[in-house]
């Protein structure tokens, strides 16, 4: 089929050329070329981001199916000593593991559920341009949803407001604003502050940034682990945990968070 099941998928998701540009951080052009024909050798990792948005593998693009057959995964070291363990346990122990693979096996249902139905193709923040007036920056302000401590369910077309703030308050770079909701990233971005992003999908480990994950957004510093790669959403305020960004979860940074204002005491918030 080759690369002509791009069109054929994008299709079923409702997704447009310009919406798959900012889904998978390829550019426009690069998929235009691609989609009419004329890029026939494209790269690798420009394939692979496109597999991520689309939900196909690497195979999908081949125009002849692989003559080997394929084989079943053998298993991995770990869980054969698991299986060597479980072995050696008495009918109360295999019991308690059984029940655990059980929960556990429920909770990844759910979690995969609650991926499936998100609305994956939503680009909840696409901004209208801001305008700069005599000093004056009007900027769009996203009301709901807005990004919270524990997150809030995006939809297709989120409520918003054209705000003005003084030049000087707002980084050049800035493109939207979100209202915060919740206390966890307090005390630098507190409930209700309007935090100044700039829309990229690259937020760097360290740097606070608006996320999408699992239909969920969120405003968060994000963390990953050196050693394993494992990545989290950290929260600013002791008082709220972690969220772990599993390896199936449908996880997008929508901004990098440059600043912000906040109402009550009329401060403005500098990165």
């Amino acid at each position: 089929m080759g690369f002509e099941i791009i069109n054929i998928l994008k299709k079923e998701k409702g997704l447009t050329n310009a919406q798959l540009a900012a889904l998978s951080g390829v550019t426009l052009s690069t998929i235009d070329k691609i989609t009419a024909g004329f890029n026939t050798n494209p790269k690798l990792d420009t394939l692979q981001a496109l597999c991520r948005v689309l939900g196909c593998t690497l195979d999908d693009f081949s125009d002849t199916p692989s003559q080997s057959a394929k084989k079943a995964p053998s298993l991995p070291d770990e869980a054969l000593k698991v299986a060597h363990d479980y072995h050696g346990l008495d009918a109360h122990g295999k019991s308690m593991t059984r029940l655990v693979i059980t929960e556990e096996q429920k909770r990844m249902d759910e979690q995969a559920r609650a991926a499936e139905t998100a609305p994956s193709n939503v680009i909840p923040f696409a901004p209208k341009k801001k305008t700069t007036h005599q000093g004056m920056v009007t900027i769009e302000v996203f009301e709901e949803p807005s990004a919270a401590g524990t997150g809030n369910y995006v939809s297709n077309a989120p409520a918003s407001h054209m705000e003005q703030y003084p030049e000087e308050d707002i980084h050049s770079q800035a493109d939207f604003g979100v209202i915060v909701s919740g206390r966890s990233m307090e005390p630098k971005y507190p409930d209700k502050a309007v935090v100044f992003v700039k829309s990229t999908q690259v937020v760097e480990p360290g740097e606070v940034g608006i996320f999408l994950l699992d239909g969920q957004t969120y405003i968060k510093q994000l963390q990953v682990d050196p050693e394993t790669g494992a990545v989290s959403l950290h929260s600013l305020n002791p008082e709220y945990g972690d969220i772990e960004v599993l390896p199936y979860a449908d996880f997008r940074p929508q901004g990098k968070v440059l600043g912000g204002y906040d109402p009550d005491t009329k401060k403005v918030i500098w990165k």
